[in-house]
């Protein structure tokens, strides 16, 4: 039970850390060089503490992604002065609701709209790329690449095939 304590009390020390020093002057800081090479355990041993990746400062930047995504509706036709269509509602609406479901551990997730109107999320992580892009009907085209191997994958949120193919890939669930 103790070392259950342990990991929590570990994990709750390195959010906070990640909390007060992730954000600078309003852009993500590299805090790896602060980190201590280990902890000293209730058993008091050195127990070697990992790089936190900056995957948990993501649950910082989600409300910030949700808040582009409701921007986005004010937009009109013609928003970009290349003849791109007005923002389509439903989409927008899917795609907060696939924001919300992300996980901690998901890439930093980037939004904005197709030429279409369609609500698009997309996620780099070094040499890996996600794209998803969400359709009226609930459907979604979605392309990942992963050092050099790409997967495009097609259908509905909700539908088992999709879903599963989906997390195979991007390696965290189709939810919206």
């Amino acid at each position: 039970m103790s070392d259950r304590t342990s990991s929590a009390k570990t994990y709750a020390s390195l959010t906070s850390f990640m909390k007060s020093t992730a954000f600078i002057a309003g852009e993500i800081a590299c805090p790896f060089h602060a980190m201590p090479p280990a902890i000293v355990s209730s058993c008091r041993q050195k127990v070697p503490v990992p790089a936190p990746a900056l995957g948990i400062a993501q649950l910082e930047l989600l409300p910030a992604v949700v808040a582009r995504l409701e921007e986005l509706r004010s937009l009109d036709e013609d928003h970009d002065g290349e003849g791109a269509a007005a923002p389509i509602p439903e989409t927008l609406n899917i795609a907060i609701g696939f924001v919300r479901a992300l996980p901690f551990y998901a890439p930093t997730v980037a939004v904005g709209l197709t030429r279409e109107g369609c609500a698009v999320a997309e996620f780099h992580d070094g040499e890996e790329f996600g794209q998803v892009i969400f359709q009226p009907d609930r459907s979604i085209e979605a392309y990942h690449n992963k050092k050099g191997k790409s997967v495009l994958i097609e259908g509905e949120i909700g539908d088992p095939d999709t879903s599963a193919e989906f997390h195979r890939s991007f390696g965290f669930r189709l939810e919206a």
